[in-house]
């Protein structure tokens, strides 16, 4: 009685239909539970006792399908059921093929592709918006010059500050150099100092020894001097 139903339903309406939208000899329709929106016996979600619908629902991708109860069947609002489809890819087509293998597997493909499409659309939708503030244009009035005025005085207040951090950097590089150079100076004088006092112990006289006489008494004892004679006399 059910294939009856179905089919005596869409020999009502397959002509005759609000939801009927002709474009260049096609005849689409704007009715739920219709996947690739076709006036088609195949996929339409009214004359059909099992539908598959895949749609956006308040930001969200659904599936939804018919109860084939005949007590629900009655009532259209409560005859479908809606399952929230999750945000992981996978696991949303995972949840289709398992609805859908036994209770229409003619129309399995036909979701996973609109899934596929859905699922893109969603994310883009979900997506925060980051609205751009435009940026403030100046309008001529009398005070502009006052507004040219600050931002040239930004400008030069920047280049100071870079003007002075390269003159410390230099001064601190030129104080380094003359200590370096000091350095050197003091090291040589050291070293002069060190040859004179050399040349002085040279030139000094020499040390007179010392002997002891039977009653502990000291005498010096110098070192001859030899005396030279001159060439010319004999």
């Amino acid at each position: 009685m059910t294939t009856l139903g179905s089919d005596l339903i869409w020999g009502l309406i397959k002509k005759h239909n609000s939801f009927i939208v002709r474009r260049n000899g096609v005849s689409f329709s704007r009715e739920s539970n219709n996947l690739m929106n076709l006036n088609s016996y195949k996929f339409s979600g009214i004359a059909r006792n099992k539908a598959v619908g895949v749609n956006i629902h308040n930001k969200i991708v659904t599936l939804t399908t018919k109860k084939s109860k005949h007590a629900k069947a009655v009532k259209p609002i409560k005859s479908i059921l809606r399952t929230r489809l999750r945000h992981h890819y996978r696991k949303g087509a995972l949840t289709i093929i398992r609805r859908i293998r036994g209770y229409r597997p003619d129309l399995l493909q036909f979701a996973l592709a609109r899934f596929h499409v859905l699922h893109h659309l969603s994310r883009k939708i979900n997506r925060p918006i980051i609205k751009r503030v435009p940026k403030r244009k100046l309008v001529w009035s009398k005070h502009i010059h006052v507004i040219l005025r600050k931002r040239a005085l930004k400008r030069m207040a920047s280049t100071k500050k870079l003007t002075l951090i390269r003159k410390t950097r230099r001064l601190r590089k030129a104080k380094a150099s003359k200590k370096i150079e000091n350095k050197t100076e003091v090291e040589n004088k050291a070293q002069k100092k060190t040859e004179a006092e050399k040349k002085i112990k040279k030139t000094r006289k020499p040390k007179t020894k010392k002997t002891k006489t039977g009653k502990g008494k000291t005498e010096n004892k110098t070192q001859p001097k030899t005396q030279v004679k001159p060439e010319g006399k004999k």
